[in-house]
């Protein structure tokens, strides 16, 4: 099996949702077997001494599918014997992949996160996503939201797999410290809660949680979220983008 090349634009230092999740999946990659290509950050040095795997920086603060960044890509999977490549976000970086697979990439997989929506729905952007549909092996999605709204400007030939990121539980746990000051203050002393950290937006699914909690109260009475003695939450709006 061949080393994976990840191609990204977000990867730390840089902070962010995404660059989150591609740093989890590139360091549970088994045996560290794996190369990432990023854009170059303030900081980056001193970050990527810290990873068990090598990091190749480009002088360029964004990575576009320019035919410069095509024939690096492939000097890097060359020199470091990767036969597979995994676009950290589809857009507009797997728009590479038939000159990687004319250039000896055996398979690609290209990940959507939810900022595809607007390329999906953008004439020019649209012939891009179409492009990235054809011709890596699969896309992966989130969410059914996601999903309906970028399949169709991906095409037939698209072969659409739901990636849903875990989260460890032994990582993101409350700070004991101030979990009891933090509790008074918001009235859930002696409550289990579940907590949801992101924007209000429809393809966050906050609105599953919201639908599911009368059936979460029915399993663990008293769980946060909805008034003491209601069998919903309340109403809330959602913005959309």
């Amino acid at each position: 099996m061949g080393t994976t090349l990840i191609i990204t634009n977000d990867f730390p230092p840089r902070q962010g949702g995404i660059e989150t999740f591609v740093h989890a999946m590139a360091t549970r990659v088994p045996g560290n077997d794996v190369v990432v290509y990023t854009s170059g950050e303030p900081g980056a040095a001193a970050y990527d001494a810290t990873l068990p795997f090598p990091v190749v920086r480009d002088p360029a603060r964004m990575l576009l599918p320019t035919p410069r960044v095509t024939r690096r890509t492939l000097e890097i999977a060359r020199s470091h014997g990767c036969d597979r490549v995994w676009f950290g976000a589809a857009a507009p970086l797997a728009a590479m992949a038939p000159a990687l697979r004319r250039g000896g990439i055996r398979r690609m997989v290209a990940t959507t996160h939810g900022h595809e929506i607007w390329w999906a729905r953008t004439p020019g952007a649209r012939r891009v996503m179409r492009r990235i549909g054809d011709h890596v092996d699969a896309v992966t999605y989130l969410g059914e939201y996601t999903r309906r709204r970028i399949a169709p400007a991906l095409g037939p030939r698209a072969a659409l797999v739901r990636l849903v990121p875990g989260v460890d539980a032994a990582v993101f746990l409350p700070v004991s410290g101030r979990a009891r000051e933090i509790r008074e203050r918001h009235g859930i002393v002696g409550r289990k809660v579940v907590l949801c950290v992101s924007r209000l937006v429809r393809r966050k699914g906050q609105d599953m949680l919201i639908r599911a909690l009368p059936a979460q109260r029915r399993g663990a009475p008293g769980a946060g979220g909805a008034p003491p003695g209601s069998d919903a939450a309340g109403p809330v709006g959602f913005a959309q983008d």
